[in-house]
């Protein structure tokens, strides 16, 4: 791995004074009488937005205080953590406990971080990349914090690097029956003739909507990527529709305001402008959406123990999450704890609540106290 050096934001003001003339000279859609987020994105959602962003947002003043990789404590001991987003977050939407030394990739492909320009960056080589970044900042085990791609990768990080990754906390994962009848029969079996809760029939009712109504995304992002970034690289207002509505659909009632709106599309529409220019002249908004082709292609890999999608939802026999979450099997579970509100960004809507979960599993007491050596995050 390079040098890892000190960097800051600083967006061009030609690239500012673009934006905005894009903005103003945007063309939205037409939209039928009573339109909901059932069609996607409304108009009169995106309108005033979009109109926020050309003449109030100020992203030079969001610029310097949003971006940071590597906190560390003031206590030497602490518990080194990896904090790994998914799509469409990025490395600043939920780290701040000063009870670890705080690491937040930004992905490579996403925010302001530069992507490869070749085919074949999947699981195995995210995994890697962050991985190689733990122990260049000299953090020979370490911790994980997860959900969405997070999961994937940093459960790619466990299979491949056991000794160095020792615990994950997953905030996100995804349920689903036991693989096939004839693999595991017994588990099958129980998962047919248990009945579910009415938390877990909900959440069945949740995930069959999100397969039938709000997948559209995955389809193309998984599938013609190219095709879909043309538009989120030359449209601010296509960027805006295309991650609001995942903000708005993804997230638990949270009250988006207009600053946290564009702040959020901001960093990739900035970002992208900035890889184009100093890191990949071929650099466009789709970078970050080829993770979805790449993970879902591995499917298709016959390479011999290779990493895919699937191996990192492989049953493990002698240990069960619960019903709570469908008989998934992932390693010996130490912390358990459902949750009445907060979604898919559950750093960014209840930070509190999501700091407590982390503190509650690593203190004394808690099930993954002392799993890193030296490092219990005590002044003993």
């Amino acid at each position: 791995m390079s040098t890892i050096d000190p960097f800051s934001i600083n967006v061009p003001t030609d690239q500012i004074s673009d934006i905005k003339g894009r903005l103003a000279n945007a063309r939205l859609p037409n939209e039928l009488d009573e339109a909901g987020w059932d069609l996607g994105t409304p108009v009169n959602e995106v309108r005033p937005l979009a109109t926020y962003w050309r003449d109030h947002f100020d992203w030079k003043a969001t610029e310097a205080r949003i971006y940071f990789m590597h906190q560390p404590s003031s206590i030497s001991d602490v518990i080194p953590l990896l904090y790994v987003h998914g799509w469409p977050a990025h490395s600043g939407d939920g780290i701040a406990d000063p009870a670890f030394h705080v690491v937040g990739i930004s992905l490579p492909n996403f925010g302001f971080s530069e992507g490869p320009s070749r085919r074949g960056f999947g699981l195995e080589q995210y995994a890697e990349t962050c991985h190689k970044l733990m122990q260049r900042l000299g953090y020979q085990e370490y911790v994980t914090q997860n959900g969405d791609w997070g999961y994937y990768i940093t459960r790619t990080m466990a299979l491949l690097y056991p000794q160095y990754c020792k615990v994950t906390h997953i905030n996100f994962d995804y349920g689903g029956g036991p693989l096939g009848f004839w693999k595991y029969p017994l588990l099958a079996i129980e998962h047919a003739v248990t009945p579910y809760t009415e938390r877990e029939k909900k959440g069945m009712e949740r995930r069959k909507w999100f397969i039938e109504e709000s997948s559209g995304y995955r389809a193309m992002q998984a599938t013609k990527p190219t095709t879909v970034s043309y538009a989120l690289t030359d449209s601010p207002v296509a960027l805006l529709a295309w991650i609001y509505e995942k903000l708005h659909d993804w997230s638990d009632h949270y009250p988006w305001s207009e600053e946290e709106v564009c702040t959020w599309i901001s960093i990739y529409w900035f970002s992208t402008a900035l890889c184009r220019e100093y890191f990949a002249p071929n650099s466009i908004s789709g970078a970050s959406l080829r993770i979805y082709y790449r993970a879902t292609h591995t499917w298709k890999d016959s390479v011999p123990n290779k990493v895919t999608r699937a191996r990192t939802g492989e049953w493990i026999d002698s240990v069960k999450i619960g019903y709570s979450h469908l008989p998934i099997k992932l390693g010996p579970i130490v912390f358990d704890r459902q949750k009445d509100r907060s979604g898919h960004y559950f750093a960014w809507e209840a930070p509190e609540s999501f700091i407590e979960d982390l503190r509650d599993m690593f203190c004394r007491g808690g099930g993954a106290y002392g799993a890193v050596s030296g490092r219990n995050g005590y002044l003993e």
